[in-house]
């Protein structure tokens, strides 16, 4: 991890590009998922999404949301050399629930 914060790859959706970009309405654009692990003084700070795509809810399946198994929350945290006790705070996001 670097000194200020390191970018978690979770996967990605598909969606119309008029969503982020005004005029664009038959265009699909992959729009990718991250989550965001900081250090702030001695705090290692977590910001991310509950993303579990085998849930199949309604919104994941109209982004067409993808990941797979090295996306995982615990295998990023890893090619970190990080795992989940090693954070002291996190900012988890309900999606779908």
């Amino acid at each position: 991890m670097g000194d200020k914060f390191s970018l978690l790859y979770r996967g990605y959706n598909f969606h119309p590009k008029n969503v982020l970009v005004a005029g664009n309405e038959n265009e699909i654009i992959k729009v990718p998922i991250v989550g965001i692990i900081t250090k702030y003084r001695d705090l290692k700070i977590l910001f991310d999404i509950r993303l579990d795509v085998r849930k199949k809810c309604p919104i994941m399946e109209d982004l067409n949301t993808k990941h797979k198994e090295e996306n995982l929350l615990p295998n990023q945290l890893k090619s970190l050399n990080l795992n989940i006790k090693d954070t002291d705070l996190m900012y988890i996001e309900l999606i779908g629930d």
